[in-house]
């Protein structure tokens, strides 16, 4: 019996980073790529002034900041898995509560938040983990390569939302 292994053989390591890649390229961005985009339609629907609009976003990033130290926490508590499952259901319960959007700012303030704190477990803290704990030599590369799932998403998705 051969239990010698092909060097043609791809590392499975790599295709993980693949993975990550995608869905980083498919996470947050969606929301924080795209927020000027919705600015001036929620004007003129909403009657909101575009302050008011942007200070939502402006929340959501100061809250999301100190939110990262507990996303680590409970990365070295649960595992990276259940905090991507688990940031991904919120992400998507969020996301779609939109639907339900109605004149209350205090109502989109509190949509965006919840979208937000689903969308901060889909960063990179999560999946660096991930690639961190399959690589030993190429670490760099391989968090770099999976980072660009970041800038993917910026160039396909305001494109894709404005359409």
């Amino acid at each position: 019996m051969n239990n010698t292994v092909s060097s043609s053989r791809i590392f499975y390591g790599w295709w993980m980073v693949l993975i990550c890649c995608l869905a980083m390229a498919a996470g947050p961005i969606l929301i924080t790529g795209t927020f000027s985009i919705f600015i001036k339609p929620l004007a003129e629907t909403y009657g909101w002034s575009r302050g008011d609009i942007s200070f939502g976003f402006s929340l959501v990033a100061f809250i999301i900041a100190f939110y990262a130290p507990i996303l680590g926490i409970l990365i070295d508590r649960f595992g990276p898995r259940v905090v991507i499952m688990s940031g991904a259901v919120i992400f998507g319960a969020g996301f779609c509560s939109f639907w339900f959007l109605s004149n209350s700012l205090w109502q989109f303030y509190g949509m965006y938040l919840l979208t937000a704190f689903g969308g901060a477990s889909l960063t990179s803290l999560p999946f660096a983990t991930i690639i961190s704990r399959w690589f030993t030599r190429q670490r760099g590369m391989a968090l770099g390569l999976m980072g660009t799932g970041v800038f993917l998403g910026g160039m396909y998705a305001p494109p894709l939302v404005t359409h």
